[in-house]
Parts: C-alpha cells; structure tokens; sequence
C-alpha cells in the first residue's frame, strides 16, 4: 500500500492549513464549532492522518501542511491584539487540532534525541560540562551552511538567508519575554539581562528588530520599514523553516515545556556567535561592508557570547540545583532545538545553492 493510500494525499490535505488558519481568523468560530460538528470531525481525522504521514513517513508536503497549520495555530497566540490576536486562544477546537499534531510531533523529536535521563549529571558542574559538551558535540556545530555564506555565496544568496531567518529574528524578543513568565526569581536576571540587550538597553534605535530593518533596509529588500512581522516572511519558509520556528513557540506557549525552553534558548545564545562570524565575513567579501548597517549580526556575535555563559551559569546551573529530577527536560529542550535546526540548514543551503530559497 502506498504513502497517498496509507495516510496522504486525500482531497483536503494539501487546503489543510489553509483550513485552519482560516477558522483560526473566524470571528464566529464558536458558532460556526457547533453548527459544523461533522465538518470539524473530519478536520480531526485529517490532522491525525497528516502528522502520521509527516512524522512517521517524513512525507515532505505532510510536514509542510502540519507545520503551516501548527504556525496559525501558535501566531493567534502571540499576533496583536489590535489586529485579531487571541480572538479564539481558548477555542476547545483549536486546541484539540493542535494537541493532535504536537502529540505525535513531540514524540518523534524525543525519539531521536538518544538522550538517556539517568545519564544527565544531577551536580551543577557536572551538568554544565555534560551540557556544553552534548550542545558542542552536535553534528549542527560547523555546518556546511555557514562556510558556503562566508567563503562562496553571493549577495543574493546572502540576502536570502536574512530573510530566510527573519520570522524568528522578528519573535525573538516575544520568546525571551515568554520565557520569563513564572520562572524563579534567582534566575530571572539573567532573563531579564538578554530581555534588555534585545530591547536595546532602552535605545529605541539599538532594538534587535530595528537592526535587523537597518540590514534589510541596507541590502535593498523589499519589506516594510514599520510594522515588521513574521508574515512578512513566513511564506518563503519549507517545512524545516516552519519546524524551527515553530519548535520555540511549541516550547515557550506550553508551561509544561519551560525547562525545554529554557534549554532550547541557552543552546541558541551558547551556540550561535562563531555561525554570525562567518556571515560577517561572507557580507564584507561581496561588499556589504557597513560596519553600522550589519549591526544586527555584529551584535550578536560580540555578546552572546557573554549570554550563553552566563545563561548556563545563571539559568541552567540553579535550576539543576534546585530541581534535579527536571535536569535532562533542559538538555531535551538543546537537543531539540539543535535537531530541528540542522534540518532547516541541511534543506536552506540545498535551497540557496539551487535558487530556490
């Protein structure tokens, strides 16, 4: 039997997301639920049948269809109130759709994390060795990605990958913020100290997301000036672009998920620095050499550096200490966030070299 007979391909899949971020924009949709029982039961089978062929079959448009879904679902979360965020956060429907995806998304992500609890060191030095070896040892660290843009890309191809980023660079702000919602005071500090840094440290002009409107101002793109959002560039992203941006709002939307999250965010800021190096050196090489117009990635390069060892120092470290048995739900929360990402690089630098991305 085949993957179309067996899970995908019925007449529905490839509209489903569009399905859905369109009851997510309903204004009438607790109305519109109960006159349409049958309807949203076969909206239920359909996502059940799509994450299968997704996650079980690696089906490429299932994940796409999934994952497009899972980003109107999370965004009604997150997108001003102003314009229709949140009208329908709660809906029993929506929920349900979207516990159906992440039930059997979460359990692939798991089973290939080959990560064993009982192994994750309960004493804080020990964890801070483990962790920073599990985070440097991943295959996503030095990957081809990040040579191709600093010794052979063109300015096109550079100019793409901004934007190819540019959906999660727009919400990372929202994602440190989330981050910060109940956890404990000791380590909220450091939290509140990367909150700051994206802010700016109180200079409008020095915002993260300004810099970034700064670069794509310099390089010519065609995206608004104001009202920068993620649907200025979510549509450009495949599956694996959709998964990595998504896998940060299904770890910080979910309590559940907080030391996941906060080990996905640590892994980022630990991470990141030498792969903004190498961009740097990929934009001076084809002339966009504006020290002051490539301040978003300078920035970061320079300090978070300081982020992800005070990160580990200041978040990881105390809440290993004052919580052991939730030590391995923050190297789950790296190494997630690590998988998902080589993903995307693997499918963006294929996309870059073949102009499609």
């Amino acid at each position: 039997m085949g993957l179309g007979e067996r899970h995908f391909g019925q007449p529905d899949d490839r509209a489903f997301s569009d399905q859905i971020a369109a009851l997510v924009r309903r204004e009438d949709l607790e109305e519109y639920v109960e006159r349409n029982a049958a309807e949203c039961a076969v909206q239920l089978r359909a996502a059940d049948r799509l994450a299968a062929a997704a996650f079980e079959d690696r089906d490429p448009e299932a994940l796409f269809q999934v994952h497009r879904a899972l980003y109107a679902l999370y965004e009604d979360s997150l997108r001003p109130a102003g314009l229709g965020g949140g009208h329908n956060q709660f809906n029993t429907h929506l929920i349900t759709l979207r516990s159906t995806l992440e039930r059997r998304w979460e359990k692939f992500e798991f089973d290939r994390l080959g990560l064993v609890p009982e192994e994750v060191p309960a004493d804080p030095e020990a964890f801070r060795a483990y962790f920073t070896q599990r985070c440097w040892g991943h295959r996503m660290i030095g990957h081809r990605l990040f040579e191709f843009l600093s010794d052979e890309a063109d300015r096109g191809q550079l100019i793409n990958f901004f934007l190819n980023d540019g959906a999660v660079i727009v919400r990372f702000c929202d994602l440190v913020a989330l981050s910060m919602v109940g956890v404990d005071d000791d380590v909220r500090p450091e939290l509140a100290t990367n909150f700051w840094d994206e802010m700016g440290q109180g200079n409008f002009q020095e915002r993260h997301v300004q810099l970034y409107r700064d670069l794509l101002t310099y390089t010519g793109t065609n995206t608004p000036g104001e009202d920068l959002s993620t649907e200025h560039f979510i549509d450009r992203l495949d599956w694996s672009g959709l998964a990595g941006y998504n896998l940060y709002l299904y770890l910080c939307l979910h309590r559940r998920n907080q030391f996941r999250a906060l080990g996905a965010l640590g892994a980022a800021e630990m991470t990141d620095p030498p792969q903004y190096a190498r961009v740097l050196a990929g934009c001076r090489r084809v002339g966009l050499d504006d020290d002051a117009r490539l301040a978003y990635y300078a920035s970061h390069e320079e300090c978070d550096v300081g982020h992800g060892a005070a990160w580990l120092s200041n978040v990881l470290m105390p809440l290993v200490r004052k919580y052991p048995a939730k030590r391995h739900e923050i190297v789950a929360g790296a190494l997630m966030r690590m998988n998902v990402t080589l993903d995307y690089y693997d499918n963006l630098i294929e996309g870059l070299r073949g102009g499609t991305r």
